[in-house]
């Protein structure tokens, strides 16, 4: 029962965060108006907006309009909802569990938009930065060392390697968490799913990364 409640809110938190993201890209208020169909532009009942539940019992459709609700919305609640039952089974420190929560949305954003948020990027780096310097108890000498690789490969990247900036930027930011073993292991498992995916699965030229990366943080924090 415990973690039915806990996917339950999960999923809420992945409703809410999927109309946050929906706002920004439209540049609406989050607060107003009201959750509307975006076809008719009539509000959503309070019984709607339940969590997956809703959408499966509404068939995936507008209950006024019948125009079709975006599948990405019920992929995003069943995603956080998942992520909430990983916490309770491997309950990680609050700081590891929000930058997962902000990777999960970083991942989102670039499988639906293929972009990197700068603000979202500039809070996960602080909650890694306090978790390197307040939990793992590194030094400024270590970060400034990894400050200056992180600008080396960024040169390299814009003349050779030509990888999304986005992309290096979190593989950094991981890095304060992971350490050095932790995030090549990572890489490695992120562009052997990346690869998979592209040949197999996506069968495109260009994917968004983030998810991948993400996939591989996640499995180092579980493992490692």
């Amino acid at each position: 029962m415990i973690l039915i409640l806990l996917f339950w809110v999960g999923a809420a938190f992945g409703s809410f965060f999927s109309l946050i993201i929906q706002r920004c890209q439209r540049a609406e208020s989050i607060i107003s108006p009201r959750s509307h169909c975006d076809n008719c532009q009539i509000p959503i009942s309070r019984i709607d907006l339940i969590p997956i539940i809703s959408f499966l019992i509404l068939r995936g459709r507008c209950r006024n309009c019948k125009a079709k609700i975006s599948k990405q919305l019920f992929i995003n609640e069943l995603l956080f909802g998942g992520l909430f039952l990983l916490q309770a089974q491997f309950w990680f420190a609050p700081l590891i569990f929000s930058s997962l929560i902000m990777m999960l949305i970083l991942s989102i954003i670039d499988f639906q938009k293929q972009m990197v948020p700068t603000k979202l990027l500039i809070i996960l780096l602080l909650n890694n930065l306090i978790y390197y310097f307040f939990i793992k108890n590194e030094s400024i000498l270590t970060l400034s060392l990894i400050v200056i690789i992180y600008l080396i490969v960024l040169w390299i990247n814009k003349f050779y390697l030509k990888i999304g900036e986005g992309d290096i930027d979190i593989i950094f930011i991981l890095l304060l968490i992971l350490g050095i073993n932790g995030i090549f292991i990572s890489i490695i498992i992120s562009t052997i799913f990346a690869l998979i995916s592209a040949i197999f699965i996506l069968k495109a030229n260009r994917i968004a990364f983030i998810p991948f990366l993400n996939c591989g943080y996640l499995i180092c924090l579980i493992f490692m």
